[in-house]
């Protein structure tokens, strides 16, 4: 498939989105970005063997898009308050990002631990309607021998 300009369509690799995503992040914050910016950015090579994605090919990838959004977002402030964010460090993202997943499972298995709870509740309510006493609640389990195995008949 050619483009417009008659060269031929090149996909945008995983790699090459990783390095757009990262060239994008190193530009200054003090700097606005545009997206013919992002498109010199993305482009690879030089002279004649220079081959560029347009602007709606980057801005249609998810990481590249993103990434541009997060750099304005950064140049916009900026431009308001005449002072640079605080970047957090990544260190502190990962474990920011952990907390936020632990807390999660936290809440999941206090609510399973309070259907636990509901689940006995109706259980011993139910056995006390059918007459089923404590004693044979409370009644230890048959013993199961596991390390017999069947012996089937051979015909």
């Amino acid at each position: 498939m050619k483009r417009s300009d008659g060269k031929p369509s090149r996909p945008l690799t995983p790699q090459h989105v990783a390095l757009v995503v990262a060239r994008i992040r190193d530009w200054p914050d003090m700097k606005r970005i545009t997206w013919p910016d992002v498109v010199d950015l993305a482009a690879i090579g030089t002279g004649a063997a220079r081959y560029e994605w347009g602007r709606v090919a980057l801005a249609r990838n998810k990481p590249i898009a993103e990434a541009y959004k997060a750099k304005r977002a950064t140049y916009d402030e900026y431009k308001d308050t005449g002072k640079l964010p605080k970047v957090k460090a990544p260190e502190f993202e990962i474990l920011e990002r952990r907390i936020a997943a632990l807390e999660a499972e936290i809440k999941e298995r206090k609510e399973q631990l309070n259907n636990y709870d509901d689940r006995f509740a109706r259980y011993i309510y139910n056995a006390q309607n059918h007459g089923i006493s404590q004693e044979i609640l409370e009644a230890p389990l048959l013993p199961v021998d596991r390390y017999q195995t069947d012996k089937r008949k051979k015909k």
